[in-house]
C-alpha cells in the first residue's frame, strides 16, 4: 500500500507539496479552506519573482540557497501540469538613480560576501544596460544583472497545479484545519490519521505559532504598446 500523507492548506506550498508526493507515489489528501478559487491565498496576489540573489540583500544565507537551487527545477515543474503556465529566466536588471546608489552598493557588497553567489552577478555599463533594456540606458549608467533569475504567472501556476491535482489527490474544500500533529489533521468536525502530516496553511498557522508573522510586499502591474 501506499504511503499516505495529509496536507493542511491548499496554497501554493501545499500544491507544489502534493505534486512531488503524488510523483512519489504517495496517496495525498489537500484541506482547502478556500472555496477552490484560492483568492484567499497570499500566492494569488504574489508577485511570481524567481529572484533568490536580487532579495538576497535581506534574506537568509540557507533562503538564498534553496532559492538558486530551485531556479534548475522550475522548468521541469511547469512541465509536468496539465496547463499553460508563463514561465521565463530571462534574468533580473538591478539600477539605481542617483540618490539611491548607496543601495546599489550594498547589495552588491552584501552577494559578494559569497563567491558562489558571486559568480551569478554581472556588472554593466550604460553599454551594456542598453543590450538587456534599451528604454533604461538613458537613465542609468551603471546596473546589476543577475541572468538565472526569471519569473513564473503565479495565476496561472496555481490554476494549473489545481487542475494537474484533483485527478489524483483527495481534496476537501472548505475545510478548516484547526490543529496539525504529526500524523492526524485535525478540522472543525472530525479527526484525518496518515502516515504522515504537514502544516502549509502560511498564515492560517498563527494560532499555534504565536510568533509567525506576515511580510507585506506591493505589487505594480504594468502593460502598454510594446511598439511605443
Amino acid at each position: 500500500m501506499n504511503k499516505t500523507v495529509g496536507i493542511a492548506g491548499a496554497g501554493l506550498m501545499g500544491r507544489m507539496l502534493a505534486l512531488e508526493l503524488v510523483k512519489r507515489e504517495w496517496d495525498v489528501t489537500l484541506f482547502d479552506e478556500d472555496f477552490g478559487n484560492i483568492k484567499n491565498s497570499a500566492a494569488y496576489v504574489g508577485a511570481g519573482m524567481l529572484a533568490p540573489f536580487c532579495e538576497f540583500e535581506t534574506a537568509f544565507k540557507v533562503v538564498t540557497e534553496l532559492g538558486a537551487q530551485s531556479l534548475t527545477l522550475w522548468p521541469e515543474v511547469i512541465q509536468q501540469l496539465k496547463a499553460p503556465v508563463h514561465f521565463q529566466q530571462q534574468g533580473s536588471l538591478v539600477v539605481a538613480h542617483a540618490s539611491d546608489r548607496s543601495e546599489l552598493d550594498r547589495m552588491q557588497r552584501r552577494v559578494e560576501q559569497y563567491p558562489k553567489h558571486a559568480e551569478e552577478m554581472q556588472h554593466l555599463d550604460r553599454s551594456g544596460i542598453e543590450a538587456i533594456e534599451p528604454g533604461l540606458a538613458r537613465g542609468f549608467e551603471r546596473g546589476l544583472y543577475f541572468p538565472a533569475e526569471g519569473h513564473v504567472h503565479n495565476r496561472e501556476l496555481i490554476f494549473a497545479l489545481e487542475a494537474t491535482l484533483k485527478p489524483k489527490v483527495k481534496w476537501h474544500n472548505n475545510t478548516k484545519v484547526v490543529a496539525v500533529e504529526s500524523k492526524e489533521i485535525h478540522t472543525e468536525s472530525e479527526i484525518h490519521s496518515f502516515d504522515l502530516a504537514v502544516d502549509c496553511r502560511g498564515m492560517g498557522a498563527q494560532p499555534d505559532l504565536s510568533e509567525l508573522r506576515g511580510v507585506r510586499g506591493e505589487v505594480i502591474r504594468v502593460s502598454g504598446d510594446r511598439d511605443v
